[in-house]
């Protein structure tokens, strides 16, 4: 589900939102359940940089849920690049940015995205678990992490998060989304091992900025697939 941001934009009357990262599907289910505890949390909480680290540091499993969830807000918008990323151990390690990420968001903005969610069911699942509840006449919205000759693409996400293999269980499960009568969207890096393995399927190919790169003379225009089964299907 990542940001979540096409479910803002289609506003359905039903979905499900589902991602491998726990921390972010906690903090998606208080923002929807606990807002007000979740706003006092958040706005009580320094942006210096001594602070940042301080907060870091913190064991989440000492925390209570909310406030998990406003730590998991307040570092992804004060670390470099807005990223997430995790070392071995699970711990996030992304150095202070600031607020070169972005402003904090306001109670307003926070009670908006809460009514918002109201009609999402918001799970912890892996890919394969999420896929495997397809049925005729659903849409599924795709957006793995990439993987490149078995590399990420970004490094924001933990330290065993999608590789090759997964992009083969992925192309298998999209054929069993098809053979349900369900549609699908998904979202990838042109790359070889994709195009190879989605052959099948309708593609577009459109253009992106990548924003993640520390310095910004590395941050490029580079190129995702859409493949979708939408057309095959008519």
């Amino acid at each position: 589900m990542g940001s979540a941001c096409l479910y803002f934009e289609l506003a359905p009357k039903k979905a499900i939102l589902s991602d491998i990262n726990s921390d972010l599907t906690e903090t998606f289910n208080t923002l929807k359940t606990d807002i007000n505890n979740l706003w006092d949390q958040l706005s009580s909480i320094s942006h210096d940089k001594d602070t940042y680290y301080l907060v870091r540091a913190k064991d989440p499993k000492t925390l209570s849920t909310t406030e998990r969830s406003a730590r998991f807000i307040y570092l992804n918008r004060l670390c470099f690049n807005g990223l997430y990323r995790t070392n071995k151990r699970g711990q996030f390690n992304v150095p202070y940015g600031a607020n070169r990420a972005g402003r904090f968001p306001t109670l307003d903005e926070l009670k908006a995205v809460a009514t918002a969610l109201e009609s999402a069911d918001i799970v912890q699942l892996d890919f394969r678990q999420a896929l495997l509840k397809a049925r005729a006449g659903d849409i599924y919205y795709i957006d793995p992490p990439y993987a490149v000759k078995n590399k990420r693409v970004f490094k924001q996400y933990g330290p065993d998060v999608f590789g090759i293999n997964d992009l083969v269980d992925l192309s298998i499960l999209l054929k069993e989304i098809d053979r349900s009568g369900a549609f699908f969207v998904m979202s990838y890096a042109e790359c070889d091992e994709a195009k190879k393995l989605l052959s099948e399927w309708d593609m577009k190919t459109i253009s992106t900025f990548r924003n993640i790169a520390g310095f910004a003379k590395n941050r490029r225009q580079d190129n995702e697939i859409i493949y979708t089964n939408l057309r095959t299907r008519e």
